[in-house]
């Protein structure tokens, strides 16, 4: 995989990424548009703009819907409570 780091910040992620990512992201520029949001830096900071798509356009298709499939399970660890137990 190319040399990138993705990471799911609630203070980034708006309710509308994730219906986005709930119903499918359907053209290539959509998909490096949407994960240019969770693109960041070794020390976790945002990678925005130009070097943020310098970055994303080296990406296969394949690393890409990986890269979405791998997002969207970070959101359900992230916005889903865990079980309560005992009722």
């Amino acid at each position: 995989m190319a040399n990138i780091r993705l990471a799911f910040d609630p203070e980034r992620v708006t309710i509308g990424d994730l219906v986005r990512m709930e119903e499918g992201i359907g053209s290539a520029l959509e998909m490096r548009t949407f994960l240019e949001k969770f693109l960041v830096d070794e020390a976790g900071k945002a990678i925005t703009g130009k070097k943020a798509i310098a970055m994303l356009n080296k990406l296969t298709v394949s690393e890409v819907l990986d890269s979405i499939s791998s997002l969207s399970e970070m959101a359900k660890d992230e916005i889903v409570p865990p079980p309560q137990g005992g009722s």
